[in-house]
This record gives structure tokens, C-alpha cells and sequence, in this order.
């Protein structure tokens, strides 16, 4: 059984994460990031996690056609 981290990251391992995260959508995905100037890591975090977490329904989504 997995344990829930409930530890809350530094703002120096968020900003870690967070450049990590962004270089492989970079490589991965081919996506470009640019801010008009700084902003908390936490809400970078919840912007990456929507940002992967779209990628991943429209992956599974299946085309329609609509008339």
C-alpha cells in the first residue's frame, strides 16, 4: 500500500520539480513556456498537473464526427 506524502516541498524542490516537469514537455510534447514574471511554484504546479493531466484524456478521447 502506497503512503500519502503529506510533507509540503520546499519552495526550492517545487521550483525543481516544476523546470523538470516543463523540460520534458518540452522534449516530450514539443511545448513552449513563457511568464511576464514570477510566479508562485505552487500555482505552476497545479498548471503542469492540468496541463498533464489534459494530455492524458485527449490521448484516450476517440474522434466524432459531427455533421
Amino acid at each position: 500500500m502506497k503512503e500519502k506524502k503529506n510533507k509540503k516541498k520546499s519552495t526550492s524542490d517545487l521550483n525543481f520539480e516544476n523546470e523538470f516537469r516543463k523540460a520534458k514537455l518540452q522534449i516530450e510534447k514539443g511545448a513552449h513556456f513563457q511568464t511576464n514574471g514570477k510566479i508562485p511554484p505552487e500555482l505552476e504546479s497545479i498548471f503542469l498537473d492540468h496541463i498533464e493531466k489534459f494530455d492524458k484524456a485527449y490521448k484516450k478521447a476517440s474522434p466524432i464526427t459531427i455533421f
